[in-house]
């Protein structure tokens, strides 16, 4: 889920690439479930809901031969799925894990896929995914790792009830709301909450440099500077910069935007912004903190987008050396260049381009359709990306969409991607776009 990011925010070496992203000149279309067609792996199940992207290095150079990969959950055969669409035959797609997915190397016949969130690497000149979800028939955190685009593949249960290893692991239903970095080694963050009613709800980390550790960064019981015993970690979204990792999420009681930051070891943790948070800055009183996107540009800068639960609005909080908010689009917010009056914000994902340029893709609650922001490094436009009113190319559809988005950049062709769910008919749904006031592309790269 977006987070998902995905989660669900997948760029991995974003900031060689030179993007001017903006227009209806996209290219859309079903690229998996009942409308899309046959073959390359496809399924007529319902694939609409929680997905990842990321953009992975399958060739070194400069900028790096990239390939879009998505990892979504089948919501008819309750199975984790995997698409990539390579330079040589374009879009290939399988089953990973769940109920029937053959194989062995450590698949489960249980209900997996949701909140997945997947990471790419190029160690030793190979491509390598790793992705992070949750078995929700024995509340696990599930991993998985793919070295040479598929071709060898092992899966694992990480957290939770009746997973044994210690290192920190706990015996909570764990797994929900992932958000995987792999930009300083590879980190996975998430939720657990205690069996025992009423539940408490913690933000979990775990992380790997040759083995597993495991972590509570916030909630009842963790020890970190600024730890709240709140309920906290719904809707977590994660970014690298420097050497630091950069958490945003939600404390469910309060109704705030959390953040926390590790630096030389140490997790801080703070409230943004949200009801009794002081500062001033532009934050607002409003419930806010769900729907987290959180990405690092190349001039440093640290953004994170998310919903305005009480005002129906986008919201962006950045980070220059000081924490500054505002409303991004939505009801009442003031600027033009495209920006809507209706209820914005959910299902977010985000990617950062060269220095300063951003892009992130969000749900129009009330005309259900697909939004698209993109900042060119000076101002602000909008537009709808997919969905009724869209002035986009190809398979175009009123049906309605927008739900848990998911993002990417990608080499040759310097193209933007995005991943959207048709809720009327089960579709994962895919566009493309290369530059601001061009074509759109004949096809996806």
């Amino acid at each position: 889920m977006k987070t998902h990011a995905s989660g669900r925010v997948g760029v991995l070496a974003a900031a060689v690439f030179v993007a001017l992203f903006t227009s209806a000149c996209w290219r859309v279309g079903a690229i998996d479930g009942p409308s899309a067609g046959s073959g390359a792996g496809r399924t007529t199940d319902d694939v609409h809901a929680d997905k990842s992207a990321i953009s992975l290095p399958v060739l070194p150079g400069f900028p790096p031969l990239t390939e879009p990969v998505v990892a979504y959950y089948d919501t008819t055969a309750h199975r984790l799925r995997l698409g990539i669409d390579a330079v040589s035959t374009g879009w290939n797609f399988r089953d990973l894990d769940g109920a029937g997915v053959a194989g062995g190397a450590g698949r489960v016949a249980d209900d997996v896929g949701h909140f997945v969130s997947i990471a790419g690497a190029f160690p030793n000149l190979e491509p390598q995914i790793d992705g992070f979800y949750l078995d929700a028939t024995n509340g696990r955190l599930r991993h998985f790792r793919s070295a040479g685009l598929s071709t060898t593949l092992t899966f694992e249960d990480l957290d939770g009830p009746g997973v044994p290893g210690g290192a920190g692991r706990t015996g909570d239903p764990s797994g929900v709301y992932n958000s995987a970095v792999n930009g300083i080694g590879l980190h996975d963050f998430y939720t657990s909450s205690t069996s025992v009613k009423p539940a408490q709800q913690r933000l979990r980390h775990t992380w790997f440099d040759g083995s597993w550790h495991f972590e509570d960064v916030d909630g009842p019981g963790a020890t970190s500077t600024g730890a709240t015993s709140d309920n906290v970690g719904a809707f977590v979204s994660a970014a690298s910069s420097g050497s630091g990792l950069h958490v945003f999420y939600a404390d469910s009681t309060t109704g705030r935007l959390r953040y926390a930051h590790l630096d030389s070891g140490v997790w801080t943790t703070q409230d943004l912004d949200g009801p009794g948070v002081g500062g001033g800055a532009g934050r607002t009183g409003n419930s806010v903190g769900t729907y987290n996107a959180a990405v690092a540009t190349g001039d440093g800068k640290l953004h994170d987008y998310y919903y305005d639960a009480a005002a129906h609005r986008l919201r962006h909080a950045w980070f220059d050396g000081s924490w500054h908010f505002e409303n991004l689009d939505g009801p009442g917010v003031a600027g033009a260049g495209g920006r809507t009056g209706n209820n914005v914000g959910s299902s977010t994902a985000t990617v950062a381009g060269d220095a300063t340029t951003l892009d992130v893709f969000y749900a129009d609650e009330t005309a259900h359709t697909l939004r698209h922001a993109h900042f060119d490094g000076t101002i602000w436009k909008f537009e709808i990306a997919d969905g009724a009113g869209s002035a986009s190319t190809g398979g175009t559809t009123t049906d309605s969409v927008g739900q848990d988005n998911a993002a990417a950049y990608n080499a040759p062709g310097i193209q933007l991607h995005f991943f959207t769910g048709d809720t009327n008919n089960g579709d994962l749904r895919h566009g493309c776009n290369t530059a601001f006031g061009a074509p759109a592309p004949a096809l996806c790269n």
